[in-house]
């Protein structure tokens, strides 16, 4: 999805500014990389050059609450329904940064190309759209680059784009991630115990994206139970919180489930039980970032329409979880339960396909690492050590030696055309060197967006 940002169509009266990063979708921790194409038509009076990165939370909740007035005429006391909308907005990243400094000189029309590069921190939140009854949140991550002009007449030329973050599994490892789980099955009645039956299941993959095809295998150890096992059933569950002010609104929705009703007999050793279901689409993105108040209010309630991801942010929590159970054939025997978290990750924005432009020889600029740091005031989350409970995932990269706090980052952007970081000098348009190759398959240049 692209957003071209409130200058776009003034701009490209004098050209084309587009940035790309080299993937749709990161993980925080990741180093991300594009590039900043600038195509003008016509002579520019350039001042500088900036690119501006952001991740925003956004939640809005619409509830009521009652007031009372007193009616003089009737003598009574008149309850009121009154209605509140509650919109909130957090901010986890927000670095702007000058790329190129051109002193205000007159830019000829031309190509040129500005590499960038910066390392996204370890913990911020994934993606996340999620519109429901009365209830709308989002996690968004924009880039934009925009050119700036020296005065006031000419229009800025600027170019938004949005690109995927998706948050580290809290499952580790690769495919059949297995849990298990043992109870006595006793009756409430005369608490006889028949023994111990034994869940264990998994999944097949440790990250889901929507639309995907999910494979869950339970197996049932009931050879040391003497009662027979009457069914087994999975739910996949999810568990939202979102917080707008005052107001914490918590739901939850049982997004897939099945029962397979074969029983499984008393002494009866390892049976395994296999169930495969399809994972609903994303959410309408449109949708989530509509400002229609009466959408909102017309939304229907979640009924397995779609599914959002996994995300652990300031506002908004979201996590999965897949319960599957053993139900003993006893009266008043409860079930032998055993739950694994499900991580569901946001899809990369579907980004319509680019061409270059004929002739495309852009002038290469010296590429620019650039710091990017958490918010101070955003919070840092954890994992605790029992999956049951309300989980955050933590960002500590498997193959690197962190410290848990806020990255340390240096001050300025620096310089990648010499091999060694160092302060950036802004250069004038002489600086840079000029290439004659055509830019990769994975940094076009935009001519009709």
């Amino acid at each position: 999805m692209i957003v071209y940002g409130k200058h776009f169509e003034k701009g490209r009266d004098f050209g084309d500014l587009y940035v790309q990063t080299a993937n749709h979708s990161y993980h925080p921790g990741e180093t991300v990389s594009g590039t900043i194409f600038l195509n003008l038509y016509r002579p520019y009076p350039g001042d500088d050059l900036k690119l501006k990165i952001k991740g925003l939370e956004k939640t809005c909740l619409v509830w009521h609450t009652e007031e009372s007035n007193y009616d003089p005429i009737k003598g009574v006391e008149v309850r009121i329904d009154k209605e509140q909308i509650t919109p909130e907005t957090a901010v986890c990243l927000h670095q702007k940064v000058k790329i190129y400094d051109f002193k205000g000189q007159v830019l000829e029309p031309g190509q040129y190309s500005f590499p960038f590069s910066f390392k996204l921190p370890l913990y911020i939140p994934g993606t996340f759209h999620h519109i429901e009854h009365r209830l709308k949140a989002s996690v968004t991550y924009t880039i934009e680059a925009y050119l700036d002009a020296k005065g006031d007449v000419f229009p800025k030329i600027n170019y938004k784009n949005r690109f995927t973050v998706r948050e580290a599994p809290e499952i580790k490892g690769g495919d059949n991630y297995k849990l298990a789980a043992s109870g006595s099955v006793k009756t409430c009645g005369c608490c006889k115990d028949y023994g111990t039956v034994r869940v264990t299941a998994s999944l097949d993959k440790n990250i889901y994206v929507p639309g995907n095809t999910v494979k869950v295998l339970v197996e049932v150890d009931n050879s040391q139970s003497s009662a027979a096992v009457d069914s087994v059933s999975f739910q996949l569950k999810q568990f939202i919180t979102i917080k707008a002010l005052s107001k914490t609104e918590f739901r939850s929705h049982v997004v897939a489930q099945a029962t397979n009703s074969a029983k499984i007999q008393a002494k009866q050793g390892l049976t395994a039980v296999e169930f495969t279901f399809t994972l609903p689409k994303s959410p309408l993105v449109s949708d989530a970032f509509s400002k229609d108040p009466l959408m909102l209010k017309r939304a229907p309630a979640y009924q397995g329409q779609f599914i959002s991801s996994t995300t652990h942010g300031k506002l908004i929590t979201s996590r999965f979880a897949l319960h599957a159970r053993a139900s003993p054939d006893v009266c008043c025997a409860g079930d032998v339960e055993v739950v694994i978290p499900c991580h569901i990750v946001y899809p990369a924005y579907a980004l319509p396909p680019f061409k270059q432009p004929e002739k495309w020889a852009p002038k290469m600029m010296p590429a620019v690492v650039i710091p990017v740091s958490l918010n101070p005031t955003y919070p840092i989350y954890m994992v605790p050590s029992d999956p049951s409970q309300q989980v955050s995932p933590s960002y500590l990269a498997q193959n690197q030696s962190v410290t848990p706090g806020y990255p340390t980052q240096t001050s300025q952007p620096t310089q990648m055309n010499t091999g060694t970081p160092g302060p950036l000098t802004y250069g004038t348009m002489q600086d840079g060197n000029t290439m004659g190759t055509q830019p990769t398959e994975t940094t076009p240049f935009i001519t009709n967006p």
